[in-house]
């Protein structure tokens, strides 16, 4: 799943500053919100995050309001992890009955970072409300294996990089050279010693 990058080419997404060396990938990146307002604007509607060009993202809040207008609604959605993102979804006219997600309701957004009047927003493609609580831990440690996996970064407790490169490749739903238990060789080595 996420070892399939393919880039786009098409709307403008290629052509992009030097410094940005990794094509977007037409993947769903899980992200939290501040490394969405954190990510580098490369051009109107490129966003790079640790020189990734990112296409469409998925990130899991809370709904902290919502304000319906003609053409599109628009959601503050609220992670914990930084200041609420402002996400907008437009709308069909024809769409009159249409629902909308409630404040306190927890929503997976899925769309793309853009910048609208100056203020990052996301561009809703997908806003489902979440049933099971359990998403919320699944999301967070999807967050996690993912930009492990495309950045290339181990971490210690204290966010302190302890190896500088990781294999970017995956084989059986699992990082190469680890074990099924997530463990390196030696660490698994260790583990049957005893």
């Amino acid at each position: 799943m996420w070892n399939q990058a393919a880039s786009q080419s098409s709307g403008g997404v290629s052509s992009h500053k030097a410094s940005i060396s990794k094509k977007a990938t037409l993947q769903i990146l899980p992200c939290t919100v501040s490394q969405l307002l954190s990510a580098s604007q490369v051009s109107s509607d490129t966003f790079a995050i640790c020189d990734w060009e990112v296409n469409q993202v998925s990130v899991l809040g809370v709904i902290r309001g919502f304000s319906p207008c003609r053409t599109n609604i628009q959601y503050c959605v609220d992670d914990m992890t930084g200041p609420p993102l402002n996400v907008k979804q437009w709308i069909d006219r024809e769409e009159c009955a249409r629902t909308f997600a409630s404040p306190g309701t927890y929503v997976k957004v899925t769309g793309s970072l853009r910048n609208f009047s100056g203020q990052r927003s996301l561009l809703a493609v997908n806003i489902r409300c979440i049933k099971d609580l359990n998403e919320i831990t699944s999301h967070m440690l999807e967050v996690v294996q993912a930009h492990m996996q495309l950045f290339g970064k181990i971490f210690d407790v204290n966010m302190n990089t302890i190896v500088s490169s990781l294999p970017r490749s995956y084989a059986g739903g699992r990082l190469k050279g680890t074990s099924p238990n997530g463990l390196t060789t030696i660490q698994d080595q260790k583990l049957h010693l005893e």
